[in-house]
């Protein structure tokens, strides 16, 4: 719709749907490039859901796929944007199995990680 910002935010990230940017916290918003942005926008649209390796694939890709050490590839590269390369504030997550879950970012106290709120314990997983 004309007029209307087409954003998406999802605790400190923001995402630009038209200029794919993607702002993180008080940062200057910052160019993602295409299959990164995909795998994104995919993610903070089913924020506090498990999104299946299959279902990034098939949203970057198409449906001839891509190996999955590329959707690996191009989610630490995801992360890094997204998280200044702490694993413990960092919003995206693996779930072993099944895929990657775009949550609440975490803090740390020592070693011990502690949620910031408690959807992040029970993952759902998107359909």
């Amino acid at each position: 719709m004309k007029g209307q910002l087409a954003v998406t935010r999802v605790g400190d990230v923001e995402l630009d749907l038209d200029a794919h940017l993607v702002t993180v916290g008080n940062g200057s918003p910052t160019p993602v490039p295409r299959k990164e942005f995909i795998l994104l926008a995919l993610l903070m649209d089913r924020a506090g859901q498990i999104v299946s390796k299959e279902a990034l694939i098939e949203a970057a890709w198409g449906p001839e796929g891509s190996p999955r050490t590329s959707l690996a590839v191009h989610m630490q590269r995801l992360r890094r944007r997204v998280g200044g390369g702490s694993l413990c504030r960092n919003p995206i997550r693996t779930v072993r199995g099944y895929g990657y879950i775009f949550d609440a970012p975490r803090l740390c106290r020592g070693s011990v990680r502690e949620d910031v709120s408690p959807e992040t314990r029970r993952p759902q997983i998107a359909s």
